[in-house]
C-alpha cells in the first residue's frame, strides 16, 4: 500500500525556524492542529476534551493520518525521502548515497551545502543538482500531512497554511 504525503514550504523559511509553539498557537486558533516536537497541541487537545471543552474548527474537512509542524537548523529534505535520484553526469542510482549522507547527524553542514559523490563515475555533485522524477528541495521549516487520501483532499488548504506561514510551494510525496 501506498502512502501519500503533502508539505508545505514556505518560500521565506528563515523567518519561521524557532517559532513552532507561536505557529502552532496560529493554526490552532483556525482549526488545525498541528504536532510539534514537544508535542504540546497534542497535549491541548487531550485537556480540553477532558474539560468538556470544543475545539476550535476547522473549514477543511479531507483524511490524513497527522499533521505537524518541522524545524531544522540544517534543513530537512522534502520530501523527507526523495527516491530515484540519479548523478546528473552519468545517471547512477544516488538515492542510497544521498540519504546516508543527508542523515549524517555529526556534521553541521547545512544540508543544502552537502555534496554527493557519484560512486560510478565519481562526480561530485550539489544536493540541489541530482536528478529525480519528484520535486524536491531543502527547508528549515515547512509543514508536513501525512497520509492524506487524494480523493477527499482539499486543494483550497495551500490557502489556509499561507495565511499562517506566508506564500509556500506545495510538495506531495508518494511513498510505497
Amino acid at each position: 500500500m501506498s502512502e501519500v504525503s503533502k508539505y508545505f514550504v514556505p518560500k521565506d523559511d528563515t523567518r519561521l525556524f524557532g517559532k513552532e509553539h507561536e505557529i502552532a498557537e496560529r493554526f490552532w486558533a483556525i482549526g488545525v492542529f498541528v504536532t510539534t516536537p514537544d508535542r504540546f497541541i497534542d497535549e491541548r487537545i487531550k485537556e480540553w476534551a477532558s474539560a468538556g471543552r470544543s475545539l476550535p474548527t476547522s473549514a477543511h474537512d479531507f483524511s490524513f493520518a497527522e499533521m505537524g509542524l518541522a524545524t531544522s537548523p540544517l534543513h530537512d529534505p522534502v520530501p523527507n525521502l526523495i527516491y530515484d535520484l540519479a548523478c546528473p553526469q552519468c545517471g547512477a542510482s544516488l538515492s542510497q548515497v544521498a540519504n546516508e549522507i543527508w542523515e549524517d547527524e555529526e556534521s553541521s553542514l547545512a544540508l543544502p551545502l552537502r555534496e554527493v559523490a557519484c560512486p560510478d563515475c565519481h562526480a561530485i555533485s550539489k544536493p540541489d543538482a541530482l536528478v529525480s522524477p519528484e520535486a524536491y528541495t531543502f527547508s528549515r521549516a515547512y509543514l508536513w500531512v501525512s497520509d492524506v487520501d487524494l480523493e477527499d483532499w482539499d486543494s483550497n488548504f495551500i490557502h489556509t497554511v499561507e495565511s499562517v506561514l506566508g506564500p509556500c510551494v506545495e510538495y506531495t510525496s508518494l511513498e510505497t
